[in-house]
């Protein structure tokens, strides 16, 4: 009973943010009547908050590397899609040459932020948030207070459209087909996983709990594959998000690269002592937060049909604290931070549905982004 007792508190710890998702799920299911599982709904939170999990993705590498911040990437999406709309659809430019033209401007936006934060030593957040005034500026500027409508369908389709069923019918069976093999990709994940911590005389769970484990997962997969089959198929943006998210957790939890990361957010004097170039990985990190801003930006802007100046307020809030409410420094990952960005998205979904006014959205936010730092410093201490 004790070594039971003692496996569910490890495991509570360790999928807290699932926990909380799945009651967030249960209590919106039970105050909406049953909308928030609905196909469409599902769907149209998943496209709504796409961009929020592209941001969150970017700023999980700058939380990691020690508690660091890009206060600039909500008004880098706006110039991001304002540059759009000005070259695209006013000035007729190819859309791919555009798209290039953007993220090169975003570059350098994160190469100003590295030179600050690595170079100059300014405060992290005193450094983007100049950027975030100059760049807002920059917006204003550039579209002369315009918003411009009607993006060509090369420039949309990719973000608004859904992957194509390819054996018909009224289910989209292509989409269960995909959640069947990425359901035992990660099945194989975590047994390659958990034979590895056997190696190297790890501890892990119980089999009955890791057969648990999997059913749990697998079943949320299939779940939402199926309400996705039963609406239109999965989204375009939602293949996009899911490689982005893969990616970058290899990078963070395969990689040289990633362990230095890690390295210079564990303790910066003792990573340099051992060889890790900290600035080089800072400037790394800033330009691709920009870069990853300047497609979040591109995404809204797509899925908007639209851009304007006033594009991207609060982004940079939402993203940060989906990084914390997915884990923070001590125990933060990519899909942290993309449990986290859900958990935003479900709060505005479920809220608004309610009918709450967007002031009470504001504080219900910020109470659950304290609760959720307050449970990693909680957790971190138990783990020291």
């Amino acid at each position: 009973m004790n070594a039971l007792a003692k496996t569910f508190r490890e495991n509570i710890s360790r999928y807290t943010i699932a926990v909380i998702t799945i009651g967030i799920i249960f209590v919106f299911q039970a105050l909406t009547g049953g909308m928030i599982l609905r196909p469409m709904n599902i769907t149209n939170l998943i496209i709504q908050n796409a961009y929020v999990i592209v941001l969150a993705v970017g700023q999980m590498l700058l939380v990691k590397a020690g508690g660091l911040c890009d206060m600039s990437v909500g008004s880098l999406c706006a110039l991001s899609g304002g540059l759009c709309g000005l070259w695209i659809i006013k000035g007729g430019m190819n859309t791919y040459v555009a798209l290039v033209l953007v993220f090169l401007v975003a570059i350098l936006v994160g190469l100003s932020n590295a030179v600050l934060v690595a170079k100059i030593k300014i405060s992290a957040y005193i450094a983007t948030l100049a950027s975030q005034l100059v760049v807002r500026g920059l917006t204003f500027y550039i579209l002369q207070g315009k918003s411009y409508t009607l993006f060509p369908e090369n420039f949309t389709s990719w973000c608004t459209g859904y992957i194509p069923d390819f054996f018909g019918g009224s289910l989209h069976i292509t989409t269960l087909v995909i959640g069947a093999v990425l359901s035992v990709c990660v099945v194989m994940l975590q047994v390659r996983a958990n034979s590895e911590k056997k190696k190297y005389q790890v501890e892990v769970c119980s089999l009955p709990m890791f057969v648990a484990q999997q059913v749990l997962i697998v079943g949320f997969i299939m779940v939402m594959s199926y309400a996705l089959a039963a609406y239109h198929g999965a989204p375009k943006v939602l293949v996009i998000v899911g490689i982005i998210v893969i990616i970058y957790s290899f990078i963070v939890s395969k990689t040289v690269i990633g362990r230095h990361i890690i390295a210079v957010g564990g303790n910066r004097l003792a990573a340099v002592l051992s060889g890790v170039k900290d600035d080089r990985i800072i400037f790394g990190i800033y330009m691709n937060s920009a870069v990853i801003a300047a497609f979040a930006g591109v995404i809204y802007a797509a899925r908007m049909n639209a851009c304007s100046c006033n594009v991207g307020t609060g982004f940079e809030a939402d993203a940060i604290a989906a990084c914390y409410i997915g884990g923070g420094i001590s125990s933060g990952s990519i899909v942290g931070a993309m449990m986290g960005a859900l958990i935003i998205g479900l709060l505005n979904n479920g809220m608004s549905i309610l009918g709450i006014a967007s002031d009470i959205q504001m504080c219900v936010k910020g109470l659950v982004l304290v609760a959720a730092v307050t449970l990693d410093i909680v957790q971190s201490r138990k783990g020291h």
